[in-house]
């Protein structure tokens, strides 16, 4: 069994344990370099978000906080319907994360692994690729933001 079938983080966290007195988290749904993301319910808002939470050295820096917290207001700005739209940033003492709309749906690494060969068909990328090409275009034109953690996963 994994981490993702536990539910559990590095900090500890676990499904049904409330967070900065407004979410409560309902499962894992991934982890990269940028952090860990959990499913969780908005109890003020009474709708499911995305909850990124940054990882320590992010936290721990105060430099860097103040940074992401003026990209994630810019971020505010944006309405595209290929970008995800964010709804606040929370901190304490011991987190911080990003509150975002929660979209339900496969990543393109677990399409690919129902593909004959496991390999998308090339002609099948391409409308994929066009929609995250003009996502990044408006985020950086409109708001001067840089995506900072394309992968496979994104």
């Amino acid at each position: 069994m994994t981490e993702l079938d536990v539910g559990a983080t590095i900090r500890g966290l676990g499904a049904g344990q409330r967070c900065f007195q407004r979410y409560t988290l309902v499962r894992l749904l991934g982890r990269g370099g940028m952090g860990v993301v959990w499913l969780a319910q908005d109890d003020a808002l009474e709708r499911n978000v995305a909850l990124k939470f940054l990882p320590d050295l992010v936290v721990n820096d105060a430099a860097a906080l103040d940074e992401l917290k003026i990209e994630t207001k810019r971020s505010l700005q944006l309405t595209h319907h290929n970008i995800v739209r964010i709804y606040d940033f929370v901190n304490d003492a011991e987190s911080a994360c990003i509150s975002m709309e929660y979209v339900d749906g496969s990543t393109l690494s677990a399409l690919r692994v129902e593909q004959a060969g496991k390999v998308f068909d090339v002609q099948a990328l391409g409308p994929w690729i066009r929609q995250a090409c003009e996502a990044l275009q408006y985020a950086h034109e409109s708001a001067r933001i840089a995506h900072r953690d394309i992968n496979q996963r994104t």
